[in-house]
């Protein structure tokens, strides 16, 4: 298997290696005097500094640091891109976990209406929550939630959900945003 840029050469002496480390340890703002300044811990001299730099021209340094650069990038880059995935799915559970609440609370509703009794929360509240639960779930899995159109030069925003739920369906017993949405909502946000 062959060895990474990074990694020591063959040809290199491990001296050698430890001072190249120093380099490319020092991240995109390196510099072979400022690699001499962390092996010396001491300020470089001319010497040292042209001694540094027949390795660095030897050994490579600048090519190999930008690979080790290029590398911990990638690393970077998916450890991000497994922290959305995990987001993602987080926010998958979290919005299913809403739709259930709504789901049980239209079915509460139902029970209550079939018995004559008070459902205690209006079923535009209990769609509410399902309303935003599937909106939550489709945004984390990164699907649309509303389809945009152009009519007659005029943007047009439709949002499609997979039963109507106009007022119409649910009499008009829909709660104030205070209500629905809790003390101090805007039902505009």
């Amino acid at each position: 298997m062959a060895a990474d840029a990074w990694d020591i050469r063959p040809d290199e002496t491990s001296s050698a290696f430890e001072k190249f480390r120093l380099y490319r340890d020092a991240g995109p703002k390196r510099t072979v005097r400022t690699s001499v300044e962390a092996y010396n811990e001491a300020p470089a001299t001319k010497n040292q500094v042209r001694a540094f730099q027949r390795l660095a021209e030897k050994y490579e340094w600048k090519d190999r640091a930008m690979a080790w650069d290029a590398e911990l990038d990638r690393q970077r880059l998916e450890a991000e891109k497994a922290e959305v995935e995990r987001m993602r799915e987080r926010h998958v559970q979290q919005s299913r976990s809403l739709q259930a609440v709504g789901a049980h609370a239209v079915k509460r509703i139902l029970e209550k209406y079939e018995n004559n009794q008070d459902p205690e929360i209006s079923p535009s509240v209990a769609v509410q929550f399902m309303q935003q639960g599937i909106n939550l779930e489709r945004l984390a899995r990164g699907e649309a939630t509303a389809i945009e159109e152009q009519l007659r030069g005029r943007k047009v925003v439709r949002i499609e959900w997979p039963w109507d739920i106009s007022e119409a369906d649910y009499g008009d017993d829909s709660p104030d945003a205070e209500t629905a949405l809790g003390p101090g909502a805007d039902p505009e946000e």
